[in-house]
């Protein structure tokens, strides 16, 4: 592939990562006028390697991929299991310019390893608060030692 080409996967990979980062962000479409593998698939790959939050799900479940190109298949790598969950459009099947869409769903229970360490530390300053709150009670309706030995004593 050309050195341009792999530039702008490498920036359309860094954009696609940034928003998988996003906490409320539960759903991502990734979409490029592209063809290439490089752009589309490699570049999801990779994002999801490296978030682990989220999986591929169909965007249109009616699409019909194009047959894939017997040239593309050819010493090239197997395509990943969830391709064919993408749509790809191919300009000499679906009579249009080419595109490829990728929808993307969070993972229930899937955060980001910062979503991670900001949920331990919201819930550590909760668990803080909630310990000193007890505190707070506990010594609100605890008698002072001197009035429960003079209750004792009138006994």
């Amino acid at each position: 592939a050309g050195a341009r080409l792999k530039r702008l996967a490498a920036f359309q990979r860094r954009i696609l990562q940034h928003a998988m980062k996003f906490p409320k962000a539960r759903t991502v479409v990734y979409s490029t006028c592209s063809l290439h593998r490089l752009e589309n698939e490699d570049v999801v790959t990779a994002a999801l390697s490296a978030s682990g939050a989220f999986q591929v799900t169909s965007a249109v479940p009616w699409w019909r991929n194009a047959p894939r190109n017997a040239e593309e298949g050819a010493g090239a790598e197997p395509l990943p299991s969830w391709a064919h969950l993408c749509l790809r459009s191919e300009p000499g099947f679906h009579r249009c310019r080419g595109f490829f869409l990728c929808r993307l769903d969070r993972v229930d229970g899937g955060a980001t390893a910062e979503e991670q360490l900001t949920q331990r530390k919201r819930r550590k300053r909760k668990l803080a608060e909630l310990k000193k709150s007890q505190r707070a009670t506990e010594d609100r309706f605890q008698a002072p030692a001197s009035k429960k030995r003079k209750g004792k004593a009138a006994s």
